[in-house]
């Protein structure tokens, strides 16, 4: 389109503006031109040639191959000279009289300032008063706009973590009607602002959820920036399933920032499958957008959930290591144990049952007060004796008092079929059906026996300053243990049987049975299955609890032992950690650990992180270099459960929110605000990051300011 050929023939004034601008940008056409003259004198004889060279002294001279000619791009676009715009110049004897005398022709000189204008602010906005008045007031109306955004993003942020911080807690299973009556709530508190935005009539809760999914966006690019600040990075996975028995995964960021560990929550993922392939690619997809190719900057992953142990013990963690290869599995303090055994139990269709009817039972329990008056005179009844309080804690799995007190739960659930309402009847009289089945009692009896001896190698995993020789050792006692269970289990299928069928329940009336007798059980097929339970929980925590080599290295900053290190170097301990954390250069780091061991004023700094933010100061840094690296290594990784400096756990803080059938993008902004309320409140301008990202989905230009 800038062919001088084919602008001589079309006029370019005739050309939509688009198309002009097309012209512009393609510039000047400069082909290299055959021209030739020659001269003659009475001595010599001469010749010149075209020389590309012309187009560089100006701006403006182009050519053509067809006509081989020179000419002026701004007067052929808009017209002029005839020789420059329309005939072409070939006269190289005379060419730099032409040159300069076509430069002062004031027709050329108009000619340049248009094309230079083409495609800028019009020259009439900028000197009409009225178009200037006319942007100055909308962009006035824009900052209004802006300013009652911001107060209905501000009341979306206050109401959604209160409200819906509630209702998380509750486990709402209508939870799209729940956020269709916030929205109702959020529009009574802000209908005068919200009416004047046209778009929020007819699709307010669409609107709602875009509002949503830009403060969740805006919250993630704050959380990206620490990140990618950050040296070192560690992941926290949770798997569960939602009220719809649909697989998600809850994933918690930890690194460093101003010199503190701290856990934000990230994403709630949900893979396509729920086994290990489905779940790690689903990780790995967010690592790329976390990490990228920075393979080092993954410390550790810790990772809780039934895909680990249904068929793919340990698949996971290994899967994600093939590509971040420094990533170690931690055990991380936030996972509850009952998912050790919930977990192990999924490889048996029985057991899965059980699990999944005894937590309902708990929950059912935990969360009536009538339950637990009725259950406290029954008890106080029957057995002369009061419970003041009950141990129905989902984390205990609650085995133990309802192994007890079976049977009178079974008279409680009796009681408020014939007296509660219809949904507690409806609930009493399933939990009464599974207190009786024989299935029930059979894995009743076997996992009080289990149960005891998971919460006491649980409970040890989380003490503080346990080194890792001791650890194995309370592994290898936990799996004596077990083992002793399993060569039991005959006398424990007896013992159940007898309590199965002797005894039956009875109600108030004694003439009229609560429950029949059940058949005697399978033995061979129970004493199977029981063995298979016991294997799968002896497996389920040694892999938790096996690599524990890193936590040697913690042992070094033990402050109460720092006398003792002074007179002896922890020589195996440092051994340990440099296998662990082979970055590390020995000789270094020893000279550094000594250092530290000897100044009395370090005795008195208790834990990792105030260690590293002592020696991370601008002065000392050079000087403990291989230490800053280890303390920050360790300070990333959860690692110790009493550590002092140690944040509140987010995944405890979230877990109400799993059960929630929300969609996925309001989910995490409901979590982002009620979790992560004080990060929000930290960012600079948030609610004006969050009305720049919703003007530009679909640029709604009633929130953009226009240049005057």
């Amino acid at each position: 389109m800038n062919k001088v050929s084919f602008l001589l023939i079309n006029k370019f004034t005739q050309f939509c503006v688009e198309d002009q601008l097309k012209i512009k940008a393609l510039g000047r056409d400069t082909p290299d031109l055959n021209i030739t003259k020659a001269t003659q004198s009475d001595k010599i004889n001469r010749s010149r040639k075209f020389n590309p060279v012309l187009y560089n002294k100006s701006n403006w001279i182009c050519g053509c191959a067809i006509t081989n000619k020179m000419y002026c791009f701004p007067c052929v676009l808009y017209g002029g000279d005839e020789h420059w715009s329309e005939k072409g110049v070939d006269d190289l004897i005379h060419i730099w009289e032409k040159i300069k005398s076509h430069e002062r022709s004031p027709r050329h000189l108009h000619n340049m300032f248009s094309l230079n204008m083409l495609g800028k602010v019009d020259i009439k906005i900028l000197l009409n008063s009225s178009l200037r008045a006319e942007l100055l007031k909308q962009n006035e109306q824009v900052r209004q706009n802006r300013h009652d955004l911001d107060k209905i993003i501000s009341s979306i942020r206050f109401c959604g973590a209160f409200e819906l911080a509630l209702r998380g807690q509750e486990a709402s299973q209508n939870s799209f009607k729940e956020l269709i009556n916030f929205t109702d709530e959020l529009f009574k508190e802000n209908r005068e602002l919200i009416e004047k935005f046209p778009f929020f009539k007819d699709i307010s809760l669409n609107i709602l959820q875009e509002l949503l999914e830009c403060i969740f966006g805006v919250y993630k690019e704050e959380i990206m920036k620490q990140i990618k600040s950050a040296e070192y990075l560690s992941v926290i996975l949770d798997e569960s399933n939602d009220i719809s028995c649909k697989c998600q995964l809850v994933m918690i960021v930890r690194y460093l920032f101003n010199g503190k560990p701290v856990e934000h929550f990230w994403n709630i993922l949900h893979p396509e499958t729920c086994d290990a392939e489905g779940v790690s690619r689903s990780v790995l997809q967010e690592l790329e957008v976390l990490i990228g190719q920075n393979q080092e900057k993954l410390v550790s992953v810790s990772y809780d959930g039934p895909s680990i142990v249904s068929g793919s013990l340990g698949l996971i963690p290994d899967k994600i290591k093939e590509k971040y290869p420094s990533a170690r599995y931690v055990h991380y303090y936030g996972h509850s144990m009952n998912l050790i055994i919930s977990s192990a139990a999924s490889v048996n269709k029985q057991a899965r049952i059980f699990f999944s009817s005894l937590c309902s039972i708990c929950s059912f329990i935990s969360n009536s007060p009538q339950v637990t008056n009725i259950l406290n005179e029954l008890v106080q009844k029957r057995r002369n004796s009061n419970v003041a309080q009950w141990d129905f804690d989902a984390s205990g799995l609650g085995v133990k008092t309802i192994h007890e007190y079976r049977r009178d739960l079974v008279m409680v659930m009796d009681f408020l079929e014939k007296s509660a309402n219809d949904a507690t009847v409806n609930q009493a009289g399933g939990y009464k059906f599974r207190l009786q089945d024989k299935h029930f009692i059979f894995w009743l009896g076997i996992f009080n026996k289990i149960i005891p001896h998971v919460v006491s190698v649980f409970n040890y995993m989380q003490k503080e300053g346990i080194d890792a020789y001791k650890k194995n050792e309370e592994l290898k006692r936990f799996e004596n243990a077990l083992y002793g269970i399993q060569q039991q289990i005959d006398v424990l299928i007896s013992e159940v049987e007898n309590e199965i069928n002797s005894n039956p329940d009875f109600d108030d009336d004694e003439d009229e049975h609560v429950a029949k007798k059940p058949k005697i059980l399978n033995r061979d097929k129970r004493k199977e299955e029981a063995m298979e339970i016991c294997n799968a929980i002896v497996r389920h925590v040694t892999s938790r609890f096996t690599s524990l080599d890193y936590l040697n290295a913690t042992n070094l900053f033990r402050v109460g032992s720092f006398k003792e290190y002074r007179m002896s170097f922890p020589s195996k301990f440092l051994d340990d950690t440099i296998k662990q954390f082979r970055f590390l250069d020995k000789q270094k780091i020893t000279n550094e650990l000594q250092v530290v061991y000897e100044r009395p004023e370090l005795r008195v700094i208790s834990g990792v992180v105030p260690l590293l933010a002592l020696v991370s100061d601008a002065d000392l840094e050079s000087a403990f270099q291989e230490l800053i690296k280890l303390l920050s290594v360790l300070s990333t990784m959860p690692i110790e459960t009493t550590e002092a400096e140690r944040c509140f756990s987010v995944l405890k803080q979230i877990k109400t929110f799993l059960t929630n059938s929300a969609r996925a993008s309001d989910l995490n902004a409901l979590c982002a605000m009620s979790v992560e309320k004080d990060f929000l409140n930290d960012i600079d301008d948030f609610n004006h990051k969050v009305i720049n990202l919703f003007a530009t989905k679909k640029k709604r230009l009633e929130f953009v300011f226009r240049k005057v």
